[in-house]
C-alpha cells in the first residue's frame, strides 16, 4: 500500500474507505472522484462485501497506485468501515474519510475536511455536505443534507444542531480506535439498518470529544430511490435512529433528554433535517422509532465504549490481507 513519498499533491495522513456489498454501477464512479481528488488521499481502500458472483465495475482499478481492495465476506455498513479504517490505520493514516457508492466526491472535498480537523485539537469527527443529483422529485427521493455554515459540537446537548450524514464524513483513527469502532449492530446490512453515522455522533460527544461540521466537504449522493422503496428505506432510518436515542438516554442519563425532546418538537411542529423530499407519516415514523428504542433499550452496552453487545470481536477490526495494486 505505499503511495510513494509525500508530495504537496497527496495527504499523506488521509485515506479514504467506501464499502460496497451489490457492487452497483455507480461505485466506479465513486472510486474515481476519490482517485481524483485534490490534494489526494495517501490511498483509496473499497472494502468489498459483494458476493463472488456480483459483477465486478472495480476491475478497472486494480493495479493503480494507492488504490486498495479488501475482499470481506462480512455483512454491514459499521462492520466494513471498520475493516476499511483498520487497514488505514495500519498504513498510517491518522484521519479516513468516507463515503458511499452511490456518491461522487468533489475535488476538493478532503481539503476541506482536513482544514476543519486543524480548527480544534478535540475535533475528533467531521461531517460534510451530501447534495442530491438532479432528479425528477415527483417520482422519488434522494436522501440528502446541506451544511450551511462552520459549526463545532461540544457535548450531547449540541447534538441537535447537526444530523450528519456517513455519506461524507471523516474521522480521526485515534477517537475510532478510543471508542472501538462503529457499532456493528448499526448501519445498512446489519440488524438495525442504519443510524451509524448518528450513533458515532453521540458517541463521540458522550466521550468529550468535539465533532464539527464544514461546507468545503461535498459529495454528491445518485441514489434515487421510487416513491415505492422509500418507505422500508424510512423505516430502516427510523428504527436506527430508535435504537441510537435509546443507547443515548442509557448512556448519559438526564443529559440525553434534552436532544431527545428536540427531536420530539421536530417529529410534532417540524419536517426532517434530512431532506427526504416528502414528510413521511408521523404515525409510522413514531412505531418505527419506537421498535428501535425498545430494541436499543434492551441490549446490553459496553460502558466504555458505547457499542451494543455483543459485538463481533476484535478480528473485525483487525487488518485482513488487502489486495492492490
Amino acid at each position: 500500500m505505499d503511495s510513494g513519498s509525500p508530495t504537496p499533491d497527496i495527504l499523506p495522513h488521509v485515506a479514504v474507505v467506501i464499502c460496497t456489498r451489490h457492487r452497483p454501477p455507480s461505485v466506479a464512479d465513486t472510486v474515481r472522484s476519490a482517485l481524483a481528488s485534490r490534494p489526494a488521499a495517501s490511498c483509496v481502500i473499497v472494502v468489498d462485501q459483494a458476493d463472488v458472483e456480483t459483477a465486478d465495475p472495480l476491475s478497472e482499478f486494480e493495479g493503480l497506485p494507492r488504490f486498495v481492495r479488501i475482499r470481506h465476506a462480512a455483512v454491514g455498513l459499521s462492520r466494513g468501515r471498520n475493516v476499511g479504517t483498520a487497514v488505514a490505520a495500519a498504513a498510517g493514516a491518522t484521519i479516513v474519510a468516507y463515503t458511499d457508492d452511490d456518491c461522487v466526491a468533489q475535488p476538493s472535498w478532503l481539503s476541506g475536511f482536513d482544514t476543519a480537523f486543524t480548527g480544534a485539537d478535540d475535533i475528533a469527527a467531521v461531517f460534510g455536505t451530501v447534495r442530491a443529483a438532479p432528479y425528477d422529485r415527483t417520482t422519488g427521493m434522494i436522501p440528502a443534507y446541506e451544511v450551511r455554515e462552520a459549526i463545532v459540537l461540544r457535548g450531547l446537548a449540541d447534538k441537535p444542531r447537526a444530523e450528519g450524514i456517513g455519506a461524507c464524513m471523516a474521522v480521526r483513527v485515534d477517537a475510532w480506535r478510543q471508542l472501538d469502532g462503529f457499532d456493528d449492530w448499526l448501519g445498512a446490512g446489519a440488524s438495525l439498518a442504519s443510524g451509524e453515522d448518528t450513533d458515532l455522533i453521540v458517541r463521540l460527544l458522550h466521550a468529550g470529544f468535539a465533532v464539527a461540521e464544514t461546507p468545503a466537504a461535498e459529495v454528491i449522493h445518485y441514489g434515487f430511490r421510487d416513491w415505492t422503496s422509500c418507505r422500508p428505506l424510512v423505516s430502516g432510518y427510523m428504527r436506527g435512529i430508535g435504537a441510537v436515542n435509546a443507547k443515548m438516554i442509557r448512556l448519559a442519563g438526564i443529559g440525553g433528554l434534552a436532544p431527545l425532546a428536540t427531536l420530539g418538537r421536530r417529529w410534532l411542529a417540524g419536517r426532517p433535517v434530512v431532506d427526504l423530499n416528502h414528510l413521511p407519516p408521523r404515525l409510522f415514523r413514531l412505531r418505527r422509532f419506537l421498535e428501535g428504542a425498545t430494541i436499543g433499550w434492551k441490549l446490553p452496552i459496553d460502558r466504555r465504549s458505547g457499542r451494543f453487545l455483543p459485538v463481533h470481536g476484535p478480528g473485525d477490526i483487525m487488518p485482513p490481507t488487502p489486495s492492490h495494486g
